[in-house]
């Protein structure tokens, strides 16, 4: 499903900033002439949908588009992030992101611009089951 927009922290519109730098390097802001959608909208017209990854390079915009997105997000196996926290010192762009992972185990990879959190489930199943006390797998199961 195509989207025009931006994603943001309110459905409306948003205002494009450095607009002379190249598409790939614009960042928004509040105010008007790009549509704007939040990622529980955009998940909402989507029903019975679960989100097994989520992949996002926004120019330091991760902190407005996942604020409000805690359910939906804590139990996302697989987070994908271009940290832009140097375009933008002290405001702290991955900072919610970081706190969906409380409790969890989690691996964390980094791939060129990219950080990479991933369910250690995934990678090794039967190492999580070890340091998960009274949880069965499968094979233990047997």
């Amino acid at each position: 499903m195509p989207v025009y927009g931006a994603l943001w922290s309110h459905d409306g519109e948003v205002a494009l900033a450095n607009s002379e730098r190249p598409s790939w390097a614009r960042a928004v802001s509040d105010g008007r002439g790009v549509p704007s959608v939040t990622l529980r909208s955009l998940l909402a017209k989507l029903p019975r949908t679960k989100l097994l990854m989520l992949k996002m390079d926004i120019e330091g915009a991760e902190l407005e588009a996942t604020r409000d997105c805690g359910k939906v997000l804590k139990d996302v196996p697989c987070i994908i992030v271009e940290p832009h926290d140097f375009m933008f010192p002290g405001r702290g762009c991955l900072t919610f992101v970081y706190s969906l992972f409380g409790g969890r185990s989690i691996d964390s990879l980094v791939n060129g611009e990219n950080l990479i959190f991933i369910s250690s489930e995934l990678l090794a199943p039967e190492a999580v089951s070890r340091r998960t006390p009274g949880r069965r797998t499968a094979k233990s199961a047997q």
